[in-house]
């Protein structure tokens, strides 16, 4: 899927029958179309995840019917890990999509917090993500559905791997948390950090080691330390995530720049 409509340049017209409007992006931003550079593949059970993914966030109270019907599928969560984590288990899989979709639940509460100014409603949800973190088990019933559901992710997802990995994705998420409150408190202060302050921060919101780990149990196996901290692994790991999130960015640039963001 294009982040805008054939390219973010201003010119609308793309054959001799149709037209149409592309978003006013400042030349500044405009990039010409880059996808045909990347063939999609997508995992087979993907039609299957799709289905899946919509009923768990309807039993999990994450999102209500009507909400799943409308945006579930444009979201294109299941879609993307089809695409990143190729050779999966199906539950694997399942479970990864799950998490993700979630994650999209956790980050659109954030941004109504930070929009109605919520700091101790948002203090009190930090608080519990990072208990649920650590002990999932004792929070698949809590009252909050984004609390339990958080749960019910995470703890399949620790099911497939020795504790070990279980300590690092924690660890990696419990940082990713903290950089959501960071940002809270960038917003709802309006602080605009430096430019580099700024790619250290997205990087941790967008969570760029958690997809990372999530190759481990895609392809089976915890790697080793040599492998993982090795330069060209972290590299390209790194790009791809960069990759991922500045496409994420571009793709929701036309609601920034509209300042429809929070409503």
């Amino acid at each position: 899927m294009p982040a805008f409509p054939y390219s973010t340049t201003y010119s609308t017209t793309y054959s001799t029958t149709a037209t149409v409007t592309v978003p006013a992006v400042p030349p500044a931003l405009s990039l010409p179309v880059i996808e045909a550079a990347f063939p999609r593949q997508l995992h087979p059970y993907w039609p299957r995840l799709q289905e899946n993914t919509r009923s768990w966030l309807l039993e999990k109270r994450l999102m209500p019917a009507e909400k799943v019907a409308e945006y579930a599928d444009g979201l294109c969560y299941t879609d993307l890990m089809a695409g990143y984590y190729l050779g999966a288990p199906d539950e694997v899989l399942q479970a990864i999509a799950d998490y993700s979709a979630w994650f999209f639940v956790w980050d659109d509460r954030h941004d109504r917090d930070v929009v109605h100014g919520r700091v101790s409603s948002w203090r009190q949800l930090r608080f519990r993500l990072h208990a649920a973190l650590d002990s999932p088990a004792e929070h698949l019933t809590h009252r909050d559905p984004l609390v339990a559901g958080l749960a019910d992710s995470v703890g399949r997802l620790y099911s497939f791997l020795p504790g070990t990995w279980n300590a690092r994705f924690a660890r990696h998420f419990h940082t990713v948390i903290e950089a959501y409150d960071r940002e809270f408190h960038n917003r709802v202060e309006g602080r605009i950090p430096g430019v580099e302050e700024y790619l250290a921060l997205r990087r941790l919101t967008f969570a760029h080691w958690i997809w990372t780990d999530l190759l481990e149990p895609s392809a089976g196996c915890e790697l080793p330390d040599s492998v993982r901290k090795h330069p060209s692994y972290r590299r390209a790991a790194l790009l791809s995530q960069d990759f991922a999130a500045w496409y994420n960015d571009l793709c929701s640039l036309p609601k920034e720049l509209g300042g429809r963001r929070g409503a």
